[in-house]
C-alpha cells in the first residue's frame, strides 16, 4: 500500500535547532536583526554609490524616512504574528479543557451507574426469588422483562452526557415500575410533566438518583403506604423539576447531615455542567416527606 506523503511531513528540523536564548529573546533578536539588515544596506549604498554625506549622516536621514515606515511595518507583521500564535495557543487549552471536562463528566456518569447497579440488581432478584416461590410465575417473569429492558437501556446510554426529559422519563418509568412490583401495594407514584418541558435537554440519570432517595428514606421508613411524585414545568425559559415523597422527613433542621451520595452527586454535576445557572435545593417537614427542586436553563 502506497503511504501518503502528506501524513509524513513534520516541522522543518531548522526549526528544532533554535537556540534557547533567540527563542525566549524574540523581540531583542528581532531588533538587533533589523538594525544589522539597514545598517548594512547603508553601508553597500555608500560603498558603491559615491555618498553624498558620510555613511551615518546617510543613515540617520533614511532612518527617519523610508526606513521608519519599513520598520512600523515589520512590528505590525511582527504583533500580528504573536497576536495568532496567542490565539491558537489559547483555543487549543481550551479545546483540552472541554476535553477534560467532557470526560471527567462522562466518568462520573458511568460511575454513578456503577453505584446504582449492584444493590439495585440484588434487591430486584431477590424479588424475583420470592415471587417464583409464592408460583407467581406470571409476575416474575414480567419483572425479568422490565429488568431487562432497564439494563439494555442503561447501557445504551452509557456514552450520553445529556439526554431530553422525555428519555429520563422512559427511563425512569421503568425503574419505578419494577420498584412498584417490589413494594406491591406500599408504593404508589404521580408524573405530572408538562408537554412543554418534554423536549428539554437534561444531564443523564438526573432524576433516577433522587427518586431512589425519595423511596429509600421516604417510603421504606413507613409502616403504611407512600407516594412519590414527580413534576416538570418551564417558567420563563428554565426547566424546574421536583421530586416528593410523603415520608417521615428529615428531622429537625438536620437535613445537611442526611443528605446521601445521590444528592451530593447531583450537586456536583449541577455545578459543573451549569455553574451558577444550576440550582438545586432541599425542603423537608417533619412528617410531611422531603420535596428536591432543581431549576437549570431549558435547552431544547
Amino acid at each position: 500500500m502506497t503511504r501518503n506523503p502528506f501524513v509524513s511531513l513534520r516541522r522543518p528540523s531548522f526549526v528544532a535547532k533554535i537556540p534557547p536564548f533567540v527563542a525566549e529573546n524574540r523581540p531583542f533578536v528581532s531588533f538587533v536583526v533589523m538594525a544589522t539588515y539597514y545598517l548594512g544596506r547603508m553601508f553597500s549604498y555608500n560603498l558603491f554609490i559615491e555618498p553624498v554625506d558620510p555613511f551615518w549622516v546617510v543613515s540617520w536621514k533614511s532612518f527617519y524616512g523610508r526606513n521608519m515606515i519599513d520598520m512600523a511595518y515589520y512590528w505590525a507583521v511582527l504583533a500580528f504574528g504573536y497576536s495568532l500564535e496567542i490565539y491558537h495557543r489559547y483555543k487549543s487549552e481550551e479545546l483540552k479543557a472541554a476535553q477534560l471536562e467532557s470526560r471527567l463528566i462522562e466518568t462520573e456518569l458511568k460511575a454513578l451507574r456503577e453505584q446504582m447497579r449492584p444493590h439495585f440488581l440484588f434487591n430486584t432478584l431477590n424479588t424475583i426469588a420470592v415471587l417464583v416461590r409464592e408460583q407467581k410465575n406470571d409476575e416474575a417473569v414480567t419483572l425479568i422483562a422490565r429488568l431487562s429492558s432497564l439494563l439494555r437501556m442503561s447501557l445504551e446510554q452509557t456514552r450520553t452526557p445529556e439526554v431530553t426529559l422525555r428519555q429520563e422519563m422512559d427511563f425512569l418509568e421503568r425503574y419505578l415500575n419494577i420498584q412498584k412490583a417490589r413494594f406491591s401495594d406500599r408504593l404508589s407514584v404521580g408524573i405530572a410533566i408538562e408537554p412543554a418541558a418534554m423536549d428539554a435537554r437534561i444531564p443523564n440519570l438526573l432524576l433516577q438518583p433522587l427518586v431512589e432517595n425519595a423511596i429509600l428514606h421516604g417510603i421504606v421508613p413507613k409502616s403504611g403506604p407512600g407516594r412519590v411524585e414527580v413534576a416538570a414545568t418551564v417558567k420563563n425559559g428554565r426547566l424546574h423539576l421536583e421530586v416528593r415523597d410523603d415520608g417521615p422527613g428529615l428531622g429537625h433542621g438536620r437535613h445537611r447531615a442526611k443528605e446521601g451520595i445521590g444528592l451530593s452527586n447531583t450537586r456536583e454535576r449541577l455545578a459543573k455542567i451549569y455553574g451558577a445557572q444550576g440550582h438545586l435545593s432541599l425542603r423537608s417537614e417533619p412528617g410531611r416527606g422531603v420535596t428536591v427542586q432543581i431549576v437549570l436553563p431549558c435547552r431544547r
